[in-house]
């Protein structure tokens, strides 16, 4: 019964966080794990899971799974340091530093598995790209799930293109920032693209990309 009301309570608080790639302060735990790096925690959000590190909370009233959580000055969503209220322990003076967002429910375990880590990777390829208002923006596949990111630079003569394979020169395709590329097909390195978010599912990534390369 409890855990039913907890999913119940869960998605009432969602249905007033906003529609699609809306930015979203309710959610609930569904795993914790205490590691070498302090507590890590996984994050079930109508836009898919969050992982995030326990930066502070209050000793005799920890989160714990299944409780139901808001963040007050920010948003499950994003990236960053936000104060979170645990509805469970009625405790508003916990801290959370958000790490990665969007992800599936299989890359937000994998992530808790590894101790609250992925791995970094240089090569991928490229599965759509559009043309925006703002730019090209482009879908990119790697081994620990999907990246997206506009393009910066590249060789007028010698386009990126999808399907073609390409590899991070100067950094990683799943670390967000600025990072040249190497385009394995055209042969050109003097391409540049802002990695804006990454592993992301195909689906995350494909609706990013639908919405003019934005969450």
């Amino acid at each position: 019964m409890k855990t039913r009301l907890i999913v119940l309570v869960t998605l009432f608080m969602m249905l007033f966080c906003g529609s699609a790639f809306a930015d979203v302060s309710g959610g609930s735990i569904t795993r914790l794990r205490n590691t070498s790096d302090g507590q890590k925690i996984v994050i079930f959000t109508q836009e898919g899971y969050s992982v995030a590190s326990v930066v502070e909370f209050v000793a005799n009233k920890p989160m714990e799974e299944r409780n139901v959580i808001e963040a007050i000055n920010g948003y499950l969503t994003q990236p960053g340091r936000v104060r979170i209220l645990d509805e469970h322990t009625h405790s508003a003076d916990n801290y959370i530093d958000i790490e990665y967002t969007h992800l599936t429910e299989e890359t937000a375990n994998r992530w808790l598995s590894n101790k609250g880590q992925f791995g970094a990777v240089q090569v991928g390829s490229i599965t759509k790209m559009r043309n925006t208002r703002d730019g090209l923006k482009m879908v990119i596949f790697t081994q620990e799930g999907y990246s997206v990111a506009s393009v910066l630079e590249f060789v007028a003569d010698k386009p990126m293109e999808a399907s073609n394979a390409i590899e991070a020169v100067n950094g990683f395709l799943t670390d967000t920032g600025k990072v040249r590329i190497l385009d394995e097909y055209t042969h050109s390195a003097d391409n540049y693209i802002d990695i804006e978010a990454a592993y992301l599912s195909e689906e995350t990534a494909n609706r990013w990309l639908a919405n003019g390369g934005r969450f």
